[in-house]
């Protein structure tokens, strides 16, 4: 922990003698970040409610027979409509919808109460034009009837006994949104502080290592001008005696 506070305190000492690497990684940055807040792509957000309930001729064969609240001939038995819902959102959920014109880049998804199953959900669409999104919450409205009675046959109901989807709530006013913006410009910003530090502790390294050797040269000028004036003396001393032992005697 210690050494880590070291570093830390390493780090934050050459991002402020370095200020202005700082600077200029800082201010390219901003530009990028600012360019992809620019650029981002909205997306737009429309939802709806559909319920499943017995079809018109299903309350007629009912009222007919005098059953009361029964299925008749339909083999989902009287949880029909929770587990027809179920069914119909795994449909819509797993690309069950065809989405085509405006609607093609359009996606669905629906919300549904997963602790107690409901005979209702939510149809969310989510595109990249408001007539996009709109265009894929009516072909689901349309569309999830046709596919609810499809299965109903499938499982041996007859033509007059089925369950029908229909909508309960009116759309929702299309939202406009950017899901990849905040994230995108918090990506770039952290990478740019990021940046800015490792290039200040390099640049700072880089002088310091340079100064360094600088003094290292200095200090080994210092250290050789001694030596040489030493020998220098050591040498006239040496003449010296050298003319002393050769005078004559008379001198």
């Amino acid at each position: 922990m210690k050494m880590s506070g070291m570093d830390i305190s390493a780090v934050l000492r050459a991002v402020v003698r370095r200020w202005y690497v700082s600077l200029v990684v800082l201010a390219l940055t901003a530009v990028a970040a600012t360019g992809l807040w620019k650029a981002a792509e909205p997306s737009y957000t429309a939802s709806t409610t559909l319920v499943v309930l017995p079809s018109p001729t299903l309350l007629a064969e009912r009222a007919a027979a005098d059953s009361g609240e029964s299925s008749l001939g339909n083999p989902f038995g009287t949880q029909a409509t929770t587990v027809l819902a179920s069914l119909l959102a795994d449909q819509i959920n797993t690309g069950g919808i065809a989405l085509a014109g405006d609607a093609a880049e359009a996606t669905l998804a629906v919300q549904a109460n997963d602790v107690r199953p409901e005979p209702y959900f939510t149809v969310v669409a989510t595109g990249d034009s408001p007539e996009g999104t709109t265009a894929a919450l009516v072909a689901a409205i349309e569309q999830g009837p046709v596919i609810l009675a499809e299965m109903q046959r499938s499982a041996g109901a007859p033509a007059n006994q089925i369950y029908t989807a229909v909508q309960t709530r009116q759309q929702t006013p299309v939202v406009i949104d950017y899901p990849d913006r905040l994230r995108m410009v918090l990506g770039v910003v952290l990478a740019g502080i990021l940046s800015a530090a490792l290039l200040s502790v390099l640049v700072d390294s880089l002088i310091e290592a340079r100064r360094a050797r600088g003094r290292h040269r200095d200090f080994a000028i210092t250290d050789d001008v001694p030596a040489a004036e030493a020998q220098e003396g050591d040498t006239g001393s040496h003449g010296s005696a050298v003319q002393v032992a050769g005078r004559p005697a008379g001198s």
